[in-house]
């Protein structure tokens, strides 16, 4: 009877913390491939290791500018957020393009 209740106890204190550990290594593992978002003249482009995808402008659904952020959302299954710090100086400039050209 005293083994099963060590197992029991181990169980929640030591074997879910080991996985939920493992698990958040892995959601931060540096190895992670960057994305790339480039908007040029026509669509807006984003490339995950060798997948491109162009979405033309027309089919962006929204854009939403806050303090800290851009968001973009060329469909109602994905959501790009775009943070003040990747942006810099060129998040107004980028908000007022999208802007015009989506609608």
């Amino acid at each position: 009877m005293k083994i099963l209740v060590f197992i029991g106890l181990s169980l929640f204190i030591v074997i879910q913390p080991l996985a939920f550990w493992i698990n958040a290594k892995k959601a931060i593992d540096p190895s992670m491939p960057e994305n790339e978002i480039k908007f040029d003249e026509e669509y807006m482009v984003i490339k995950v290791l060798d997948h491109i995808q162009r979405i033309p402008y027309k089919d962006i659904v929204r854009v939403v500018s806050k303090p800290l952020l851009l968001v973009v959302q060329p469909d109602d299954s994905h959501i790009y957020i775009l943070p003040q710090r990747v942006l810099g100086n060129e998040k107004k400039e980028l908000f007022n393009y999208l802007k015009t050209k989506i609608i």
